[in-house]
């Protein structure tokens, strides 16, 4: 008899001798009736899969797997579905939400105590609640709108903003006061949910009804009370199960079920409904992980770090010198405070005295405590700023910290804010606007056409983005309707506006239907244009033949269609003379020892910059993030000391362009200095010959960050050999502030506050 079976025995034996204990309404469970449900009970041993038979009898090998004793209820084929996590065991009867690592106390103590976190807070509640946003057509049911409507993707998504009007007013007036019981407008509503986000990362919102069960507002609960229910697979119950419930003064108060993402439910809830958002879900636990929290060990040693400093000032014991002496002074310790306050009387705020020269009696001697100022350097003070700010994708200099000066400087704090945009701000801002999208699909009713979207400013150069700009528009990237479509401004009616433009050296072609176009020659885009305009073909006018009668000569002035046009027949020919005439490649650089091609060789124009074997070597990583960029043709630095002349003859015909497949724009370089050219020397001589004084290329910088990271470790290899001895490390890519505590920290002998330091940057 087993376990079970002893059990099952002993309990019927003790029912059938207390029947009259029992409450009224109960049924009595012979011993018999309970092993037979014991026997169809669907946990335990589970269908195990296949094993390998040969494993347990090889040598030293792995062995055969262990049948998996089930804890969840089997399927229909005998196995169990797998649980997230192995979460604690009665976890949802645990009372409480204080299940966390860190119990959120400590994280609103935290925020609300330490000084620079709640700088970080406040900082980017200011930027995001002060965001402009609206109600607008998603991006991502442009198909949708374009087979329901018609027409180019422009056209569609002006016509469905026209009509989703009403929605989209609607939408935008509920938004505007989102909590209308508590009187909160949208900026009020987003700085609250925003507390919640950064500190507790815990954001529930409860849908309020009216009398008539339509959506008065959304309130927003404390995070902190709400703890997320389970299910036995630890996941998050289905409804109408119970989901969350709101712990309050040790007991759970109210609970409520998860909101429905089906599309067919839009616009359909209950007072029973609760959204619960975490931003940095995990899979072994069921609440998020917030700034705060992953900040808190840094802001420790801050706080520390400021309460090291406070006492130095009002509990400090170490003057900045000492005296040694010889004499005994009779082991009389009133003897030697006597004499201690001679020496300082005599020097305690006499600043003339403390100036001039002074003779010490024999056998004192003057002793300086040099590490003294090295407490107070503030190499560790930035780190730790720098560090608990990142967390938050805050800019030091945006709670208050100045920026360090010198050469660069400038341009390295806009790459600094252009990189704290990317981290903190837009992610964040992206994930709250789908998130309020996802809300107003699920209370609101709202088409799935529609989303709300945060309108994010970029930290650019305007001169930078201009010039972006009109390549794409020049370059026949964009329209002239998609541009003013992205700037808000109304369509253009004329067919010419929704159709792609190439300027090529002085003309302008429209991509139509029927081919190229030139928008110089009469009806050019137009939709009755009949056919395409050869770009280079000679559209002088035939002549007239003999005796043929003509009209009378009007005194009417003909537009020049050969020069509106990129190059023409005669600047080709030009082009093509001006390159006959230049000089080979030069000797003591042959591109080749046969004769001929070093023959068919041309001069490059361009100062050459140093290269390795004749090859310049960049990063195959730089052109990942290369801009589109218009730069001066006559001021680039070349890699090839001689070019292939037919090469560049073939490039001047086709005006510049690639003859190659996906090779659109030449790649050039910028190493801090100059701007090399690494692919496309004879697309850009031919444009020079051309007359062109500016081209666009793919303009490549370099990684400052893989840069910095190589820099300290050479930096380590370096100090291992003793390099610090002699002079400090140069460091070119690597913050300053980092770079001299390494150096200060090699040259006082210090290598494992320097290892650590690199570690700490390096990961």
């Amino acid at each position: 008899m087993g376990l079970i079976d002893r059990l099952a025995k002993a309990v019927a034996q003790q029912i059938e001798k207390a029947p009259s204990n029992l409450p009224a309404g109960s049924v009595v469970m012979t011993e018999q009736q309970m092993r037979d449900a014991n026997a169809q009970s669907t946990y335990g041993a589970q269908t195990p899969l296949a094993r390998n038979p040969q494993l347990a009898g090889i040598p030293f090998g792995p062995g055969t797997p262990m049948l998996p004793g089930a804890i969840n209820p089997l399927r229909d084929d005998g196995r169990a579905n797998p649980r997230r996590y192995e979460y604690q065991v009665a976890q949802n009867i645990n009372i409480g939400t204080e299940q966390k690592l860190v119990p959120f106390k400590t994280l609103r103590g935290a925020a609300e105590q330490i000084d620079i976190v709640r700088r970080c807070i406040e900082v980017l509640k200011a930027k995001i609640s002060g965001l402009e946003w609206d109600i607008v057509i998603a991006e991502d049911a442009s198909e949708k709108i374009i087979s329901e409507i018609g027409g180019d993707h422009t056209r569609a998504m002006s016509q469905a903003r026209v009509k989703f009007s009403d929605e989209i007013y609607r939408l935008r007036t509920f938004w505007e006061n989102p909590d209308r019981s508590n009187g909160l407008t949208f900026i009020d509503w987003m700085m609250m949910s925003l507390e919640e986000i950064l500190v507790l990362d815990a954001w529930a919102i409860w849908p309020q009804k009216t009398v008539g069960g339509d959506l008065y507002g959304f309130q927003i609960l404390d995070g902190s009370t709400i703890k997320p229910l389970l299910d036995d697979r630890g996941m998050r119950p289905m409804a109408p199960q119970a989901a969350y419930q709101q712990i309050l003064y040790g007991f759970p108060r109210a609970e409520f079920q998860a909101n429905s993402d089906d599309q067919s439910a839009d616009g359909e809830f209950t007072s029973d409904d609760l959204s619960y958002f975490i931003r940095n879900r995990r899979a072994n636990s069921v609440y998020g992980s917030s700034p705060v929290e992953r900040c808190l060990p840094l802001a420790d040693l801050y706080l520390r770090r400021q309460q090291w400093l406070r006492a130095e000032y009002t509990d400090g014991v170490t003057p900045e010198m000492m005296l040694t002496s010889d004499a005994d002074f009779g082991n009389d310790p009133l003897v030697m405070k006597q004499y201690e306050n001679i020496i300082n009387d005599n020097l305690a705020g006499q600043t003339e005295q403390r100036k001039r020269a002074l003779i010490l009696p024999a056998g004192l001697k003057p002793q300086f405590y040099e590490g003294y100022g090295e407490k107070f350097k503030p190499a560790l003070d930035d780190y730790l700023i720098t560090s608990i700010t990142g967390h938050f994708g805050v800019l030091p200099t945006e709670i208050g910290f100045s920026a360090k000066g010198g050469i660069g400087a400038s341009g390295h704090q806009e790459g600094e804010a252009v990189a704290g945009q990317a981290i903190g701000v837009a992610p964040l801002v992206q994930w709250i606007g789908k998130m309020l999208t996802n809300i107003s699909y699920t209370y609101l009713g709202m088409p799935r056409e529609l989303e709300l979207r945060f309108m994010i400013s970029e930290v650019h150069d305007n001169e930078a983005a201009a010039k972006k700009s009109d390549l794409e528009l020049r370059g026949g990237t964009k329209t002239m309707n998609e541009r003013r479509s992205e700037l808000g401004l109304p369509l253009l009616d004329t067919p010419a506006a929704d159709q792609p433009i190439l300027v090529a050296g002085n003309g302008v072609f429209l991509f139509t239907p029927e081919g190229i176009v030139n928008a110089a020659a009469p009806g050019a885009g137009l939709a009755s244009q009949d056919a395409a305009v050869d770009p280079i073909a000679d559209t002088s006018q035939p002549a007239q033949p003999e005796n043929v009668p003509t009209e009378p000569v009007q005194n009417v002035e003909m537009p020049d269609y050969e020069k509106a046009g990129v190059p023409s027949k005669s600047e080709v020919k030009d082009a093509l003379s001006r390159l006959a005439i230049l000089p080979n490649e030069a000797a003591e650089h042959p591109v080749s020892d046969d004769p001929d091609k070093l023959a068919n060789s041309v001069e490059s124009p361009w100062p050459i910059a140093e290269t390795v074997g004749g090859n310049y070597i960049v990063d195959p990583d730089v052109w990942t993030k290369a801009k589109l960029t218009l730069i001066n043709i006559k001021e680039l630095y070349g890699t090839n000391y001689g070019l292939n002349r037919e090469n560049v003859a073939k490039h001047i015909e086709s005006m510049g362009q690639a003859l190659t497949e996906y090779r659109g724009y030449p790649l050039v370089y910028n190493d801090g200095e100059k701007n090399i050219i690494i692919d496309g020397h004879h697309r850009l001589f031919a444009m020079w010959l051309l007359g062109m004084d500016q081209a666009p290329v793919w303009l490549g910088t370099p990684d400052m960050a893989k840069q910095a990271s190589a820099e300290v470790k050479a930096f380590l290899k370096w100090a291992k050999k003793g390099g610090a001895n002699r002079r400090d490390f140069e460091f070119k890519a690597l913050d300053s502030i980092v770079a001299e505590a390494l150096n200060r920290c090699a040259f006082d002998g210090d290598m494992e506050t320097a290892r650590s330091l690199a570690k700490a940057y390096l990961t």
